[in-house]
């Protein structure tokens, strides 16, 4: 069973909803388990912050003795393979999706792992998803076929114009997700 945990953005937060959120990702971690963190989304200046951020949020969420280790594309499937865990953060989707889409095996490596993705993270995996910056619909993996707005009703996306709209025009037959900031939502496939 594969279990996938998207979250509907701004996990740098601390908030109660979050630390669920990373405690949801953890639970059935032991010691020496290894987590991927995923950050091809943001700007590699970011990229020591933001594990460091990760870390800490992992490592307050369990008490088992993980192993972070941060995603490089020379060798990522490889590393997916070996990861118990994968945690994707929120960034540049459509950089996010170029990317994953270099590795056609992905949707099968994943397969009996916990993987959790927030904003971008979370658009990866559905079909359909609407951006909040670009305020129009793009198609995601489609690992999940599910249509999906994070952000919903998000003071930082005010000036959008209406999601829920935009998504009518995409299959019906498609479960519509909705996450407003620090929200979660578990599917097991």
């Amino acid at each position: 069973m594969t279990k996938i945990i998207l979250h509907g953005g701004f996990t740098r937060e601390d908030n109660e909803l979050n630390r669920a959120y990373y405690r949801e990702i953890t639970k059935s971690l032991k010691d020496s388990d290894t987590v991927l963190v995923v950050l091809f989304a943001r700007e590699k200046e970011e990229w020591a912050d933001l594990l460091q951020d990760e870390t800490r949020k992992l490592a307050a969420s369990t008490g088992a003795r993980l192993k972070i280790e941060l995603a490089s594309e020379n060798n990522f499937m490889e590393q997916v393979k070996q990861a118990s865990a994968i945690v994707i953060r929120g960034g540049d989707t459509l950089k996010l999706i170029e990317i994953i889409k270099q590795y056609p095996d992905f949707a099968e490596a994943i397969k009996g792992k916990v993987v959790a993705g927030s904003s971008a993270g979370a658009y990866l995996f559905s079909k359909y998803y609407h951006s909040g910056s670009e305020d129009k619909v793009f198609e995601g993996l489609g690992i999940l076929p599910i249509r999906i707005i994070c952000h919903y009703d998000s003071k930082k996306f005010e000036t959008r114009g209406n999601p829920l709209e935009k998504l009518k025009q995409y299959p019906e037959n498609l479960e519509l997700v909705i996450l407003k900031d620090y929200e979660w939502r578990v599917f097991e496939v």
